[in-house]
């Protein structure tokens, strides 16, 4: 009948897995990325790597990546929390301790940054 070929239709439709190929953005609140040897936080700009790799694996990519509270101080690189593909700007508290964020933006879509 028309009205059970119809509920096939619609049934194949929904149970098709579709991937996205971009999620919106991924937001942390990091409470510290410092990448040197002593730093108890220093695992995770390699985990976040990771996540990413993963996702990318799962074919979703994630655009932008922005975390709060980076911790970072102005004698900690860029280099040093790099992540491959990415392009980071940061704004790092200064003299105060805590604060800090950053922006991971894929390095094939434009980012213009405003001082």
């Amino acid at each position: 009948s028309l009205s059970h070929t119809h509920k096939q239709k619609h049934t194949q439709t929904h149970t098709h897995t579709h991937t996205q190929p971009y999620s919106s953005l991924l937001l942390l609140n990091a409470r510290g990325i410092n990448p040197s040897a002593r730093s108890v936080s220093r695992w995770k700009v390699p985990a976040l790597q990771t996540f990413v790799e993963d996702e990318a694996a799962r074919k979703h990519s994630l655009p932008f990546i922005f975390l709060s509270e980076t911790w970072l101080k102005s004698y900690i690189s860029d280099a040093q929390i790099t992540i491959p593909g990415y392009t980071v700007n940061r704004s790092d508290r200064g003299l105060r301790n805590g604060g800090g964020v950053a922006l991971y933006s894929r390095i094939d879509l434009p980012v213009l940054c405003v001082d």
